[in-house]
C-alpha cells in the first residue's frame, strides 16, 4: 500500500510537471505534499483528512507572517499559538501518538530547509558558470 501510494504521488507530480505546466508555486506545493506525506507515512486515508487541515493551518501561518512582517517576536509567538492550536487537530487525525503529530512541524521545517539548500546550490552553480562568450572568436564585434 506504501508503494501504491509513493507511486500514485509521483505521477501526479509528473502529471502536473508535464501537461499542466503549472507555475513554481504549485510545484513547489506539490513536492512539498509528496515530502511531508512520505516523512509522516500517512496512508491514502489519512492523508484525505490531513491535507485540508494542514492547508487551513499554512493559510494562518501566511497570515501572521503579513500581519508580523517587522516584528519576529510577536510572528513567532502567533506561529506557536497556531501550532497549538492545530495540534489536537492533528491528533484526531493522526492519532494520540505525540510524536507523529510532533513530526508533522518538524516536516515542514524540514522541507523549508530541503529548499533552502536547493536554492543555494543552484545559486552556487549559477555563479561557477563562465560567462557566455559571443560567438566571435576573434574577439572583436564586427
Amino acid at each position: 500500500m506504501k508503494k501504491f501510494f509513493i507511486i500514485f504521488f509521483a505521477l501526479l507530480i509528473q502529471h502536473y510537471i508535464c501537461f499542466a505546466q503549472p507555475g513554481n508555486d504549485e510545484q513547489v506545493e506539490l513536492v512539498k505534499m509528496a515530502y511531508i506525506t512520505n516523512q509522516l507515512k500517512l496512508t491514502p486515508g489519512e492523508a484525505a483528512r490531513f491535507w485540508p487541515v494542514y492547508n487551513q493551518y499554512y493559510k494562518e501561518l501566511k497570515q501572521a507572517r503579513a500581519k508580523n512582517q517587522n516584528d519576529e517576536i510577536a510572528y513567532s509567538q502567533q506561529v506557536l499559538n497556531i501550532q497549538k492550536k492545530y495540534k489536537g487537530n492533528f491528533q484526531k487525525i493522526l492519532g494520540n501518538n505525540s510524536n507523529r503529530v510532533n513530526k508533522a512541524f518538524v516536516a515542514e521545517r524540514g522541507f523549508r530547509d530541503l529548499l533552502k539548500n536547493e536554492q543555494k546550490k543552484r545559486q552556487n552553480q549559477n555563479i561557477k558558470k563562465p560567462p557566455k562568450r559571443n560567438g566571435n572568436k576573434g574577439g572583436k564585434n564586427i
